[in-house]
């Protein structure tokens, strides 16, 4: 049994220099037990038609057939504000049955259903029906704003965002002009707000820094429902991966991409490729591909250069220059088609301490030496490259079994990686095309290494893959290409 105490409240009020304060608070008391007996929340008639309304709420059946008098119309006004507005269903034939009871609906049922409305929004399954009786009714008692046509419709949340825009103003601020700011935690004005990010998002300038961008990384954003298919993280990756540049994408927005759905580059079974990108246009998620694979690149010459320096390493320092450009030269040629990093400890933890854990693409472990990997898939050859004095190895295919082509984050050791993939690969007669160190004198191993790319017609020249002082020597030493 549910009691309504509301018309039994009282204060004592002490002696205070905030006296006038109490006393205002006391005349509001005062006021609210006026209205709630009015309202005959005090008497037996409306404890009976509450108890019938919210047994008949809880026992999922049709509150329009309990609804008799205008006291059961008002205690529904107050159940639809209650802990029980969940269990009540508004549906045409409930609000018909309102009608047939009075004419008017009372000022406390009206406005009970409007926040009800707002609140519930996503539950109501007769929208459009529930609207227009809601727009008449706070007509009939003088209730309606000039915005009520237009918020109070199918399509309101849509009208709020666009208003927000038309104004160029802030979502909040539009909703506190229209005085609604008491109801942003009901699904009306939180479904409004993603409309708004999402909207917002399509005219922000491309690829370049935004506040909005920080704004939908946040966890409850973009996992929240944005419609009956989509969660709001899904409208935000088709938006910004479409819109971005196929090369060459700010780092702003690849961290919104990773922070809501990771890196793509994983089993298509594992839980948050079907959560995300089971759910991105297939062409979308390659382009994502290809962005990340110019971030390994990146973070793998970062950490080699770190490390170059932090260990005092001066043969490090000096390979590091040729072996980046070397690699850019692949990406900026657009050869490289995947990648696979393969961090030692000491990078991954520099990795780790200087981005956020939700922005870095996955990667794997070397777990026995303080050396690192990166394997390249090219669209004829394959690569693996490697910090320190590992040699370059170049492959015409890989066999399936190549834990380089497997998914997920690995451990592996580095001979397993290098020497031993060449070893397992010829096993099944799809041993290294060529492999080599990397020797400086005269630019041996870019040449080298760009020869062996050309007889597998990978379209590579010695321009590609050296700097232009470097290329400038190696005509003056050799001619042109």
């Amino acid at each position: 049994m549910v009691k309504i105490n509301v018309a039994k409240l009282s204060v004592n009020i002490p002696s205070s220099p905030f006296g006038d304060n109490l006393k205002k608070l006391s005349n509001c008391i005062s006021e609210l037990k006026k209205i709630t007996k009015r309202a005959g929340m005090d008497s037996d008639k409306f404890k009976y038609s509450w108890e019938r309304i919210i047994r008949a709420a809880k026992n999922n059946q049709q509150i329009e057939k309990v609804l008799n008098s205008k006291i059961d119309v008002r205690a529904l006004g107050f159940a639809l504000a209650s802990e029980f507005k969940s269990k009540i269903e508004v549906t045409p034939s409930l609000l018909k049955k309102v009608d047939q009871i009075t004419d008017i609906p009372s000022t406390i049922f009206t406005e009970y259903l409007f926040q009800y409305y707002l609140s519930e929004y996503n539950r109501i399954n007769h929208l459009s029906d529930v609207s227009k009786w809601l727009v008449s009714a706070r007509k009939k008692r003088n209730l309606n704003e000039w915005y009520d046509n237009s918020l109070i419709s199918t399509s309101g949340p849509k009208w709020v965002t666009d208003l927000a825009i038309s104004k160029k103003k802030d979502f909040d601020q539009v909703i506190s002009e229209l005085q609604l700011d008491k109801f942003q935690s009901g699904q009306y004005m939180e479904l409004a707000q993603r409309i708004y990010y999402v909207e917002q998002l399509k005219i922000i300038p491309v690829n370049q820094p935004h506040e909005l961008l920080i704004e939908v990384q946040k966890r409850e954003v973009y996992s929240s429902r944005f419609n009956e298919v989509d969660l709001l993280g899904h409208q935000v990756l088709n938006i910004l991966i479409d819109k971005a540049p196929a090369q060459n994408i700010h780092e702003s927005w690849l961290n919104v991409i990773m922070a809501i759905a990771g890196d793509p580059r994983i089993s298509a079974s594992h839980p948050r490729y079907i959560k995300w990108w089971s759910n991105i246009p297939k062409y979308l998620v390659t382009k994502v591909k290809g962005w990340l694979s110019g971030l390994d690149l990146k973070l793998f010459l970062e950490a080699l250069e770190d490390f170059s320096y932090s260990s005092y390493d001066s043969d490090m320092r000096r390979m590091f220059p040729a072996r980046k450009k070397f690699l850019e030269g692949l990406h900026n040629k657009k050869l490289i088609k995947n990648t696979k990093l393969y961090m030692c400890s000491h990078m991954a933890k520099f990795l780790n301490n200087k981005y956020k854990k939700e922005h870095l693409p996955e990667f794997s472990i070397v777990n026995d030496v303080e050396k690192s990997i990166i394997y390249v898939e090219l669209e004829k050859a394959h690569l693996v490259e490697g910090s320190h004095q590992c040699q370059l190895w170049i492959y015409r295919t890989l066999h399936d079994t190549a834990p380089v082509l497997q998914y997920g984050k690995q451990k592996k050791s580095y001979r397993s990686l290098t020497k031993g993939l060449h070893e397992s690969m010829e096993a099944l007669g799809e041993g290294a095309y060529d492999y080599f160190t990397h020797s400086p004198a005269n630019f041996s191993w870019q040449r080298r290494a760009v020869q062996s790319l050309k007889d597998l017609r990978v379209q590579i020249t010695m321009k590609d893959v050296l700097t232009h002082e470097d290329y400038q020597a190696y005509v003056r030493k050799f001619g042109v290409d």
